[in-house]
């Protein structure tokens, strides 16, 4: 009805139309399919997406779409140009029965249109893998759970001030991980879509902080040189624990670098067979958290690397 509000959250993958301006969201039918030239098949355009929130058939005055998706700045691009098309997102409010000219005037206070996408036209939106969301989703609901000030009287949502929010914090996590990814908002009008209550920041579980590692550095004391290769196996170890456990608390990439990403220094003796690892996880290069021995042999690397990886695993996951 014409007092309620229409939201529209899409968080997935988008692709544009080879040699076309045209932006598709890909639905779960996309899955293992060759994409091209099947997207009217497997994705839903702008144009459709128009179609379905058209006033003709949806009525609410509010109108709110967000975007976490690739090249998702396109919609916006779209839908502007729908809209100087004479299709316009909000319903016609013009009425010449004067006896609705009072319900129309205060409708108008109520309508309003409010866009955001996770990117530009041309622009990836990341998924933060230390959180396992992506950066708009997180960065939304953390500002709804950390940040009080989008709150109107300290509890009434203010869709602009929620957006900004988001849009700054995605902005910043964009800067952490060397990445570039700006959200476009377009809005119409400003205005409160809901309350915010201790009860509903309490339902908001925001993933944990995975650590983030780098490469390893390896040395047998004896040569000052990796001459077992250790590090290579480490390091595969790390990265495969990132690549393929959502609840890993790590995140490996060889060229992360910085003040808050992790790796481990690790000195190593040989003893006939018998191979002592001193292991140091150090943070940014400098601070050093914690240090463990491992022990292993010389003709089954592979499992002392494995060990490594599980004690590394093992103290993260304990002082999340």
């Amino acid at each position: 009805q014409p007092n309620d509000i229409l939201l529209v959250f899409f968080a997935g993958h988008g692709v544009m139309e080879s040699g076309k301006n045209q932006f598709y969201f890909l639905t779960a039918d996309a899955s293992g399919v060759t994409v091209s030239g099947a997207l009217k098949d497997v994705g839903i355009s702008t144009e459709e997406l128009t179609d379905w929130i058209k006033p003709q058939s949806i009525k609410a005055q509010k109108r709110i779409l967000i975007f976490d998706a690739c090249n998702s700045g396109q919609v916006i691009k779209e839908l502007v140009s729908i809209g100087k098309n004479g299709q316009n997102l909000l319903a016609s409010r013009g009425d010449d029965k004067s006896k609705q000219i009072k319900a129309i005037e205060k409708l108008n206070e109520r309508s309003g249109m409010f866009i955001l996408s996770a990117s530009a036209s041309n622009q990836k939106a990341y998924e933060i893998g230390k959180y396992n969301q992506g950066a708009l989703t997180y960065s939304l609901l953390k500002a709804i759970k950390e940040e009080p000030d989008i709150l109107e009287d300290k509890k009434y949502l203010n869709i602009s001030r929620w957006f900004n929010a988001a849009e700054k914090s995605v902005e910043e996590l964009s800067r952490e991980t060397g990445t570039r990814q700006q959200p476009q908002i377009v809005s119409t009008s400003n205005f409160n879509i809901g309350i915010v209550d201790d009860d509903i920041r309490s339902k908001i579980i925001l993933p944990f902080e995975k650590a983030l590692f780098t490469r390893s550095e390896f040395r047998n004391t004896d040569f000052r040189v990796d001459n077992l290769k250790l590090r290579n196996l480490v390091d595969k170890g790390l990265s495969d624990l990132s690549d393929d456990n959502t609840d890993a608390p790590l995140l490996f990439n060889p060229e992360y670098e910085g003040a808050n990403i992790y790796s481990l220094s690790c000195d190593y003796t040989i003893t006939g067979n018998e191979v002592n690892v001193s292991v140091i996880l150090i943070k940014g290069g400098t601070d050093i958290k914690t240090k463990f021995e491992v022990k292993g042999k010389t003709d089954n690397l592979t499992r002392l690397s494995v060990d490594i990886v599980a004690v590394t695993k093992d103290w993260l996951n304990k002082n999340k």
